[in-house]
């Protein structure tokens, strides 16, 4: 599968799973008698900065364990190889081709730690690092509501985790502005 189809695959998965998961949670609303999560009350900026610290912890640990296990045994003598091929290549179309490769290999690496990122993210929702139920109240949520809030929030929690620590700093820059305009 080339890399525009498996764009426009991935892209279709996700469109059908949000139709999916709209028209389901729009039945259930209308439907039958749901109850509703809302925001905590009572959480100051200490808790949120508190919270989105731990997220950045465990994301810096996360990108240094791919780092450490993926990316310096498994890709750096790659890099180094094409490195060396970009810089001893005669003609400028052959540095050409290579720095092209340079770039593929680039983007492959990128979209292997994000992919290897997201699932080591998902095991640290499994466990119990979780970013929504902190910020929202799940008392009146019962049964399967309170299952898919879970499930929803271990994904959650896995892409932020996953986008790394960059990620996780810009939300949490941008949440401060929210909730202390003044600063």
């Amino acid at each position: 599968m080339t890399d525009t189809n498996s764009n426009h695959y991935y892209k279709t998965i996700g469109v059908l799973l949000a139709t999916v998961v709209i028209l389901f949670a729009g039945f259930e609303t209308v439907f039958t008698d749901s109850t509703h999560v809302a925001l905590k009350k009572t959480l100051a900026w200490q808790d949120y900065s508190s919270l989105f610290a731990n997220l950045f912890l465990i994301a810096l640990l996360i990108e240094r364990a791919l780092e450490i296990f993926y990316v310096s045994p498994v890709r750096l003598p790659e890099k180094r190889k094409l490195t060396r091929q970009a810089e001893d290549a005669a003609s400028p179309k052959a540095r050409s081709d290579v720095k092209g490769q340079v770039h593929e290999f680039r983007t492959h690496t990128r979209r292997v730690c994000l992919f290897a990122g997201f699932g080591l993210g998902i095991l640290c929702g499994i466990a119990g690092i979780q970013v929504l139920e902190v910020v929202l109240s799940t008392d009146e949520l019962t049964g399967w509501q309170s299952s898919l809030f879970r499930a929803l929030d271990v994904i959650l929690t896995g892409a932020i985790l996953g986008g790394g620590s960059t990620g996780v700093n810009d939300i949490t820059s941008r949440l401060k502005q929210v909730i202390n305009p003044e600063e």
